[in-house]
């Protein structure tokens, strides 16, 4: 029953060698696929990244920026919490508007 046995192995052998390039193709497929996203996404962000940076530089000139508010109100409500300024804060505020 040798002969029986034995026959046409080959192809058995060729379609596993063919079921193993299968798989390797598509696994290589989906390596190649996240090294492009991975690459892509890193060199936009990166541009992205120098591209803001100039503008703010652009934007910006200066080192530093003071501002002040002009005649506080009592009781005003800054990201919904409610603050209360002093009689002190009040008065200065007046003053600063005055002068200017």
């Amino acid at each position: 029953m040798k002969n029986i046995y034995f026959k046409d192995t080959n192809m058995f052998v060729l379609r596993q060698l063919n079921n193993k390039i299968n798989t390797m193709v598509a696994s290589m497929s989906v390596i190649c696929l996240m090294l492009f996203m991975t690459i892509s996404i890193l060199s936009s962000s990166l541009a992205l990244r120098n591209t803001m940076q100039r503008e703010l530089i652009e934007m910006t000139p200066v080192d530093l920026n003071l501002y002040k508010t002009a005649n506080l109100p009592e009781s005003y409500t800054r990201y919904g919490i409610e603050h209360t300024t002093t009689e002190a804060q009040r008065e200065d505020s007046k003053i600063l508007f005055m002068i200017q």
